[in-house]
């Protein structure tokens, strides 16, 4: 499982996982996102128009792992739209 499906499962944050797992020794998987999946996250941010945390959930990963990505590729953030 991921950080983010244990902290959902546990109703806890992402941050207090990492914390316990690495207390407890674990071997956490590569950060961030993979060239292909920064590739993917420019598509459906630009092209299809996504929201980081749609895009996000796309990947299995945090909306600000994929602004971080996205920023560092070079891509303009679109303006936040408010909640109705």
């Amino acid at each position: 499982m991921t950080v983010y499906e244990l902290a959902e499962k546990f109703s806890i944050q992402r941050q207090t996982v990492s914390k316990h797992l690495h207390a407890s020794g674990v071997t956490m998987r590569q950060q961030g996102l993979s060239e292909a999946q920064v590739e993917r996250a420019v598509e459906l941010y630009v092209e299809e128009r996504l929201t980081l945390k749609q895009v996000g959930a796309k990947l299995g990963a945090d909306a600000g792992t994929v602004r971080l990505a996205l920023l560092r590729r070079g891509v303009r953030m679109r303006a936040a739209v408010a909640k109705q």
